[in-house]
């Protein structure tokens, strides 16, 4: 029923014709067979076409779970790629702080080795300096040994008058044995004896100079701006800086430029004194205008 009603319905015309036209019943039969065949047909294209909403339905069910499979993957691609793009952005972040880092040990490495530089180049001159040090301490240990040899040389020639004396004294002693046996000849052996006696006094006099003057070379300062530096240096060398500072000065008021350079270290590096770098640069510039090598290369890299 419910398919003549939708036949009827859908061909309410064709029938309201039939009916009109029941003249041209055989027409309308074969018309209506014609009709039944085209229904016939539509039912099977209807069946046809459910069969293939059917399968479409199928194919459809189908593509919709492989559209949500799809979907799924792409939600998981896509939430991976979040994850590489997270991590590659953490890369990014820990690449930058570690070409933070390796710059920054660079420019450490970088200056590490300007300052090794700079300390091979001071110890150079240090060593150059020690290697002139050595040669004036060489020079004023052999002025030194001079020293000595002159003093023993004096010493021997004391010994020397000392000798000469007890003969004179040995002499004098036989002229009174004469005096005393030979009257007339007395007065000219007291004459003798007073010049035996004064020339005895002339020689203690010599004597004793020899020994002031000996004395004055062991116990009074040096004189000369050199003696005095090479005291100094002796202090200097033995950990006593308040008296190598002190024979240091007095050596560069007179114009040793050696004197001045070795002040102006003292007073750089606070070795022994207060540190006064100002100062240490005077004395630096007094010692580079006399021509003292370290001292120059000193100011060009203060």
């Amino acid at each position: 029923m419910e398919i003549l009603a939708a036949i009827f319905v859908k061909y309410w015309e064709e029938v309201i014709v039939a009916v009109l036209l029941t003249a041209t019943l055989p027409f309308i039969r074969r018309y209506v067979r014609r009709q039944r065949a085209m229904v016939l047909n539509i039912f099977k294209e209807r069946e046809q076409l459910k069969e293939a909403l059917r399968k479409a339905e199928e194919i459809s069910q189908s593509e919709r779970k492989a559209r949500e499979e799809l979907e799924r993957k792409l939600e998981a691609e896509t939430e991976t790629r979040k994850k590489a793009q997270s991590e590659a952005e953490n890369l990014r972040v820990s690449l930058d702080k570690e070409r933070k880092v390796r710059e920054e040990a660079e420019r450490s490495c970088q200056a590490e080795t300007d300052e090794k530089q700079k300390a091979q180049d001071e110890a150079k001159t240090l060593l150059a300096a020690l290697g002139r040090e050595q040669k004036a301490r060489e020079e004023a240990e052999n002025n030194l040994q001079a020293e000595a040899d002159n003093t023993r040389k004096a010493q021997q020639e004391a010994e020397n008058l000392r000798a000469t004396l007890a003969q004179e004294r040995k002499a004098r002693e036989e002229l009174a044995r004469q005096c005393q046996a030979e009257a007339d000849e007395k007065r000219k052996t007291q004459s003798e004896a007073e010049r035996l006696r004064a020339e005895l006094q002339q020689a203690q006099r010599v004597r004793e100079q020899a020994e002031d003057k000996r004395k004055v070379q062991s116990n009074n300062e040096p004189v000369g701006a050199k003696a005095q530096y090479e005291l100094g240096y002796q202090y200097y060398q033995t950990g006593k800086y308040q008296e190598a500072l002190k024979w240091f000065r007095k050596s560069a008021e007179q114009g040793n430029a050696q004197a001045q350079y070795r002040l102006g270290i003292m007073y750089y590096y606070g070795i022994g004194v207060t540190q006064d770098k100002l100062q240490g640069m005077s004395w630096y510039r007094k010692a580079a205008s006399s021509g003292h090598a370290e001292a120059q290369f000193r100011l060009q890299h203060a």
